[in-house]
């Protein structure tokens, strides 16, 4: 049984060098969070629906983001938008960071606040924010949400903290990507693989459902959703797979109920996009829905 949110994450995982902690927060909208030493993993290229908001401890990130590398270290904040492809591995020694994954509908909702009227979640301007109050800011809040603080004392920092970053490094006239807006053509794609993602889909299906050749469908497909088919149709996958982690179905059926070759390939997969075994998403999981 386990006794506290400390053990609600995983202790170990297959390198004996990387160490990760992970739990979701339902209170603020299932949000993820992370907190991680990484010295051998590697995020393959990927992609989120919600944002990805971290500070960096020690050692240095490297990351592909929006066309560009980038470099995180000690101190300074790193933040990846909705949907927008990246990857994450570490320079010489590794790096260690405390990462949150707030939804769209929360950061809209705040920026809204802030704005005083209705807004649409926005854009962070920054791949990389050089910003010294908001890295102490957001190290406080999330070791408060580690210990367990009081809920208030948290709710407050979580508040401050988030609209911190708003005020200071987000672009309120460019609204984050949304799926879900792009050509008519693109959407029937897009919903054929939210129907069919546990299915060995291919490019000719996707193009098929679309009447284009295979390379306009791709080339509309990046266009339209910043990101490629089978990037989009593994998002779909984890996203499933996720939620079925926190029931009881058992990881190797998981796996095929997702579309995945085998519990190898879906376990390889689900690490190199989040950083966590499903074990260990499971614990995190688990640990909420027993104290609630």
């Amino acid at each position: 049984m386990i006794s506290d949110q400390k053990t609600a994450y995983l202790a170990s995982t297959p390198d004996s060098h990387d160490y990760v902690r992970f739990w979701i927060d339902n209170r603020f909208d299932g949000m993820e969070c992370l907190s991680a030493r990484y010295r051998s993993h590697r995020y393959a290229p990927h992609i989120h629906d919600t944002y990805a908001i971290g500070v960096i401890l020690s050692g240095a990130e490297a990351f592909r983001y929006r066309g560009g590398e980038h470099v995180a270290t000690p101190g300074q904040v790193v933040c990846v938008n909705p949907f927008e492809p990246h990857d994450g591995r570490p320079v010489d020694d590794g790096f260690g960071y405390k990462m949150l994954y707030p939804s769209r509908e929360l950061i809209g909702e705040l920026a809204s606040q802030i704005a005083e009227r209705p807004l649409e979640a926005p854009i962070i301007r920054e791949a990389v924010i050089e910003d010294p109050l908001l890295a102490r800011a957001f190290t406080s809040l999330h070791l408060l949400m580690e210990d367990q603080a009081p809920r208030l004392q948290i709710d407050v920092h979580f508040t401050d903290t988030l609209s911190l970053l708003l005020r200071r490094h987000a672009d309120f006239n460019c609204p984050a990507r949304q799926l879900g807006r792009e050509s008519q053509t693109i959407a029937k794609a897009r919903s054929f693989i939210d129907d069919c993602y546990m299915e060995d889909v291919s490019l000719e299906d996707l193009a098929n459902v679309t009447s284009l050749s295979r390379f306009h469908f791709l080339r509309a497909f990046r266009k339209e959703t910043g990101t490629t088919p089978h990037a989009y149709i593994t998002a779909r996958r984890i996203s499933r797979a996720k939620e079925l982690l926190q029931k009881k179905t058992s990881i190797s059926q998981i796996a095929l109920e997702c579309g995945f070759f085998d519990q190898s390939h879906f376990s390889r997969t689900f690490k190199a996009w989040t950083g966590v075994t499903p074990a260990s998403y499971r614990k995190g999981s688990n640990f909420l829905q027993d104290a609630a």
